[in-house]
């Protein structure tokens, strides 16, 4: 639950800390242009990694709890094992939704921007499991964190896909989603750049505890 939010955390930060420095720009309006916006940041804290970090707190104990020795009870919460993956995870969200955010640059700068925001939440449904994995967790054994994946990520879907429905539909003569969050259309292939990229915080944490044995 703490390497879960404090790594998703540190990513989001590290995308708009980073993405300052380097000063990306809008081609269509030459402004500098932040990858995440206000808004963007609140939806992803309150509803997309809030339910799963939520549920995750209900996953049931790792197989071969009771053989381990017990815990230094003066050991700190966040110990450095802890700290060294929150920070490397971070790294490498940071670096995964910069890459696509400035891969998309060319496309405008609304495209780019929503190509973030979705990576940044894709990647956060991934580094549930990865944490998981840790402990020998099954994906399958907690119903509560499917659910919790699959209602942020159907809310996502709705705030990139629900105007045009409404549109096509005929409920709708203008955008309502799309106008606050500052997003537009994704279609099958940014997807697919999506979750490759997304699915490298699990690669590098299954590379990690394979050369360093991690302690649990």
């Amino acid at each position: 639950f703490i390497q879960y939010l404090l790594s998703s955390n540190v990513g989001e930060v590290l995308v708009v800390f980073l993405a300052l420095m380097i000063g990306f720009t809008d081609p269509e309006t030459g402004r500098i242009l932040i990858p995440l916006t206000a808004i963007q940041l609140l939806w992803i804290n309150l509803m997309t990694d809030g339910l799963p970090a939520l549920a995750l707190g209900l996953d049931p104990p790792s197989p071969g709890t009771m053989e381990r020795k017990p815990r230094n009870p003066k050991e700190k919460m966040l110990s450095k094992p802890m700290l060294t993956d929150i920070f490397l995870v971070g790294v490498v969200i940071s670096i995964g939704t910069l890459f696509l955010f400035w891969l998309n640059l060319p496309s405008g700068g609304t495209k780019a921007v929503t190509i973030a925001f979705t990576t940044i939440v894709v990647f956060e449904m991934v580094r549930v499991q990865s944490v998981r994995m840790r402990y020998k967790v099954g994906f399958f054994s907690n119903r509560k964190l499917i659910l919790a994946i699959s209602t942020s990520m159907i809310l996502q879907l709705a705030v990139l896909y629900l105007d045009p429905l409404l549109a096509f539909l005929g409920l709708a003569t203008a955008p309502l989603l799309w106008p606050l969050f500052g997003i537009t259309w994704l279609g099958l292939e940014d997807w697919i750049e999506i979750l490759l990229v997304s699915s490298t915080v699990m690669i590098v944490m299954w590379a990690k505890d394979r050369l360093i044995k991690p302690e649990i």
